[in-house]
């Protein structure tokens, strides 16, 4: 059993939050995400003292379907691929659609 004050020897055995604070290991680990988060906050206010607010407003306007590089989302129902007993899930378990990013597989 462990006594008040010594520190665990299996990082999993850890009983407070003073425990926890306690591990160099934890605490240099964290140091870089800290700095690094610190670092583009105070970039962002710099921009934002110098710019102001953001100005962009694109989800202010509706999509222009009739733009030449528009192309229409995938639609959710397949009636043309499945037959009577099958159901939509059962269509997508045994004809998987290709992946986006790539060449398509044969």
């Amino acid at each position: 059993m462990q006594q008040l004050g010594e520190l665990p020897q299996n990082p999993f055995q850890t009983g407070d939050v003073a425990t926890l604070i306690a591990q160099p290991v934890i605490i240099i680990a964290l140091i870089p995400f800290v700095l690094i988060f610190l670092r583009a906050a105070w970039l962002e206010y710099r921009r934002w003292k110098v710019h102001g607010p953001s100005e962009n407003k694109r989800s202010a306007y509706d999509i222009d379907e009739d733009a030449p590089s528009y192309t229409p989302p995938e639609s959710e129902t397949e009636t043309d691929d499945m037959t009577e007993t099958e159901t939509k899930d059962d269509t997508q378990f045994h004809n998987p659609k290709p992946a986006r990013g790539g060449q398509d597989q044969n």
